[in-house]
């Protein structure tokens, strides 16, 4: 009997040694995954503050070479959309070009309708600048009276003093 009890407990503290041994094992492969990943992290921070230090001396080369060369050059683009937006429509004037536009002007006339959709155009029109990637917005009133079709004119001026204009058919 005391011989079954020694043969089981030598066998439990196997079965002990044995998970304490499995359970160092499973810590070290874990520690080491970890350390390889911190290491990839440190890596992937440097990379990171590389790149943003040439991603900011680019940006300064590029300032630089803009306070040397004449804008003169670039242009706007301005073009003008009819957007549906649920119930509501805008008129949006988009600077598509480099450069800013001054005194940009909407003319808005209906095909079929009567009334312009634009009120209040005096308050808002001309937009004194519109900087390249801006746009900007105007309420369009579209009723019976006004219709869904519009011949749209729009024009402005470029940097270098010189007036351009465009002009499109837009509809709802």
């Amino acid at each position: 009997m005391e011989l079954n009890l020694q043969i089981v407990e030598i066998g439990f503290q196997t079965i002990v040694a044995l998970t304490a041994v499995g359970s160092l094992i499973v810590a070290i492969i874990s520690y080491k995954r970890s350390s390889r990943l911190k290491e990839r992290q440190i890596r992937l921070q440097e990379k990171q503050e590389e790149l943003i230090d040439l991603q900011l001396k680019q940006h300064k080369r590029i300032l630089e070479n803009e306070k040397h060369e004449p804008a003169l050059d670039k242009k706007a683009d301005i073009r003008v959309s009819l957007e549906r937006a649920g119930r509501h429509a805008r008129f949006v004037i988009r600077n598509w070009g480099e450069a800013a536009a001054n005194n940009v002007d909407l003319s808005v006339k209906p095909v079929d309708g009567h009334t312009s959709p634009i009120s209040d155009t005096e308050a808002t029109l001309p937009i004194p600048r519109l900087s390249p990637g801006a746009d900007y917005s105007l309420m369009a009133a579209i009723t019976y009276d006004s219709g869904t079709t519009f011949d749209v004119s729009w024009n402005w001026e470029e940097l270098d003093g010189t007036k351009a204009n465009e002009s499109s058919r837009l509809s709802i």
